[in-house]
């Protein structure tokens, strides 16, 4: 919607969907495998596009960026694909790949394909190819700049301002949120 925040509100809505598809399993109410390909689109489509290896893209983390341990935060995501994979649903050779290469915190050079992916109702777009990762974010007449928080996030407004993260080794940008000028990202 108006504010990106996969790697932050997204990630508690999947983990709440996750729980809620896999406590139906099986009662009259179960959702079938219709919800299940679903939610694994999301990760596969989303959180797959919007990280690299464990590093999970400052642009669709709002004022979570100011987090301790914010540049490890698709980790945070191996829950949700392992639940995923218990539900069986028609993708798990991918979400056994994509778990694979986030739980591996090191070099993550030929694991993934190349492709771009255009979100385009929330003016981000990423480019990745098996040894790089790069992603821009703007804001438009559909989007808001990021909100802040708890006192958190106060300068993370400049991300709309067409903030690009070029990655390699996915440790390029590890602790460095402190040390930052906002204004000159």
């Amino acid at each position: 919607g108006p504010q990106l925040y996969n790697g932050t509100y997204g990630h508690e809505l999947l983990s709440s969907a996750l729980n809620g598809v896999a406590l139906l399993q099986g009662t009259q109410w179960d959702l079938g495998q219709d919800a299940v390909a679903f939610l694994e689109k999301v990760v596969l489509v989303g959180l797959a596009r919007m990280s690299y290896g464990n590093w999970f893209d400052y642009n669709a983390m709002g004022w979570g960026v100011s987090r301790n341990g914010s540049h490890h935060k698709a980790s945070a995501f191996v829950n949700d694909i392992e639940k995923l994979l218990e539900l069986e649903g028609p993708n798990t050779g991918e979400l056994q790949r994509l778990r694979n290469e986030i739980a591996f915190d090191g070099n993550v050079q030929g694991t993934r394909g190349t492709g771009v992916s255009s979100f385009w109702y929330a003016d981000f777009l990423t480019y990745q190819r098996p040894d790089f990762y790069t992603s821009v974010r703007m804001v438009s007449n559909r989007t808001e700049y990021n909100e802040k928080g708890n006192g958190e996030g106060i300068q993370h407004r400049y991300f709309g301002d067409g903030v690009n993260f070029i990655l390699v080794n996915g440790n390029e940008y590890d602790n460095i949120p402190p040390v930052w000028n906002y204004e000159q990202l």
